[in-house]
């Protein structure tokens, strides 16, 4: 009597990440995705670098700078050019608007830039500070036990 053969497997296919999806949820936290847009005056004036207004900086003068990512914008530079848009800030596209007269087509953004917090400098904490702070704790039974002083016959 032959032995049947058991039928062969489909192969497993891996199913492939949409874009988007890839983008949202990737390994890295570099990726983000600009979703507001600045509306603009029908006939509004061309925003070049010429007569661009900077917003709020980061200390060491960087321009783009949000709060969050809700103070991130795509415009139109040119009204007429809709294909032609850039990224840029809320605070930065605010004193625009409010320099070149363009308030009416923007309210909720331009109230919702004056909201937006100021940059702030974050101090990293460091770790040698941590440690010795714990020991100190440690030492006055606040937390943990403390590990035996090393001497020469416990190395």
């Amino acid at each position: 009597s032959k032995k049947r053969k058991s039928p062969t497997p489909a192969p497993k296919v891996a199913k492939k990440k949409s874009a988007t999806l890839e983008l949202l949820t990737g390994d890295s936290s570099r990726k983000r995705i600009i979703f507001r847009h600045w509306p603009r005056a029908p006939k509004g004036d061309n925003i070049t670098p010429n007569n661009s207004l900077p917003g709020k900086m980061t200390p060491n003068g960087i321009q783009l700078w949000g709060s969050t990512m809700f103070d991130f914008y795509r415009v139109m530079r040119m009204v007429d050019v809709p294909q032609l848009s850039t990224i840029t800030t809320g605070s930065k596209l605010m004193r625009w608007m409010k320099e070149h007269g363009e308030l009416t087509h923007a309210k909720d953004e331009i109230e919702f830039a004056e909201m937006e917090e100021d940059p702030k400098i974050i101090v990293p904490w460091s770790p040698r500070v941590a440690m010795e702070e714990m020991e100190v704790n440690i030492k006055l039974a606040k937390a943990g036990k403390s590990m035996p002083p090393v001497t020469a016959t416990n190395q």
